[in-house]
């Protein structure tokens, strides 16, 4: 499923560099990726986060609307976003308020097109060692069974609609090919504290399609100059090990994502033409009570379409957010994030789903993609 994802934060800090630090910035980084903490260290040959294949991975695929797959429930809600947020005033057992039982809903539906943020997010939470998986059944991520282990279940559909929670997005990354090296030499450096999910989506001319994410666990240097292999699992190919190739001097990333790709072709590629990123994620931000997006305080207001409707929200004050002909608008302030779930059990789909700041009134501009 393609979900794009539009966050908008309610208060705008703009970030203040002198020139003098600026120009040494640049002067001393100039010809590689320039990070305002300084230049980024040399990319190693190869490098292993730890991660490993064979006791780290689930040993079973993403699933999709299987109606043996439990989903969001009141119990999951209240651990979420807590009882105050969800339930109806008064009432015991809880009921959801109205506003919560649609989120529920909706967010239980785009289940239907997969759990791969989950499958990516719960792995490197166990890998971090921040939960167990004892507690669902087995000494090993590999060793879990899914069939009849309901608790493991739900802990997956939980971890997958987390991203449907605006705030657990602030500290996401995306880039573009040619940059992305120096930030995994970082992130996938062996006992680093925090644990990032990977995502692509398929580009199309009017939008995204297929989103899906992955764990990363390494990569090494290609012969040829500027090539790196990005290893990684990946939820629906569960029995191999997957790579990503990274071409930092024509700026492409290419993965086969099929299994059988005569038959299914799932090629994501992102090329200075099309503009396609990659999108890194933070997992232990996910942790915790989160902040209920549909709560009546909420800083962020959100928009849903499926199919082919596209739509723009555009803020009082002139920003504009969202996919229009094809591209992302985003306007200073703003990210535009594609969410993450597509299954190899069903056709990639497209959903998009926009978030705009609550502190203005907006207007939406909704149109037919005409696909």
């Amino acid at each position: 499923m393609g979900l794009v994802v539009l966050w908008v934060p309610a208060t705008i800090v703009p970030l203040m560099l002198s020139i003098t630090a600026l120009r040494r910035t640049l002067f001393a980084c100039l010809g590689s990726v320039v990070f305002l903490t300084g230049c980024p260290a040399p990319v190693p040959d190869s490098l292993e986060s730890g991660f490993s294949m064979q006791t780290d991975a689930f040993s079973f695929g993403n699933v999709g609307g299987d109606t043996r797959s439990l989903t969001l429930s009141i119990p999951v809600m209240v651990r979420m976003f807590g009882e105050d947020k969800v339930c109806k005033p008064g009432i015991s057992p809880c009921e959801l308020s109205e506003v919560a039982q649609g989120w529920m809903n909706a967010t239980n539906s785009t289940l239907e097109a997969g759990r791969s943020e989950g499958y990516a997010v719960l792995s490197q939470l166990f890998f971090l060692k921040k939960l167990s998986p004892a507690d669902f059944g087995a000494d090993t991520v590999a060793g879990l069974r899914y069939e009849g282990n309901t608790k493991l279940q739900v802990e997956l559909a939980y971890w997958s609609t987390t991203q449907r929670v605006p705030t657990v997005l602030t500290g996401d990354k995306k880039f573009q090919a040619k940059d992305v090296m120096p930030f995994l030499s970082e992130i996938l450096k062996p006992g680093a504290p925090e644990a990032w999910r990977l995502a692509m989506a398929m580009k199309t001319d009017t939008g995204f399609i297929g989103g899906h994410a992955f764990t990363p666990i390494g990569f090494y240097r290609g012969e040829k100059d500027g090539v790196y292999f990005v290893r990684v699992y990946d939820p629906n190919l569960p029995v191999r090990e997957g790579r990503i190739e990274i071409d930092t001097k024509a700026n492409t990333f290419t993965y086969q994502g099929s299994s059988d790709p005569d038959a299914d072709p799932r090629l994501y590629q992102g090329t200075t033409e099309n503009k396609n990123v990659m999108y890194f994620s933070p997992v232990t931000k996910r942790m915790g009570v989160l902040a209920a997006p549909f709560d009546e305080n909420s800083p962020t207001v959100s928009m849903v379409t499926s199919g082919n409707i596209s739509a723009t929200m555009e803020t009082d004050d002139g920003r504009l957010f969202g996919v229009q002909n094809g591209q992302i608008v985003e306007a200073d302030g703003g990210k535009v994030l594609p969410a993450f779930s597509a299954c190899d059990c069903s056709l990639p789909q497209r959903v998009m789903m926009t978030y705009a700041d609550n502190t203005t009134s907006n207007s939406i501009s909704v149109g037919n993609l005409g696909e």
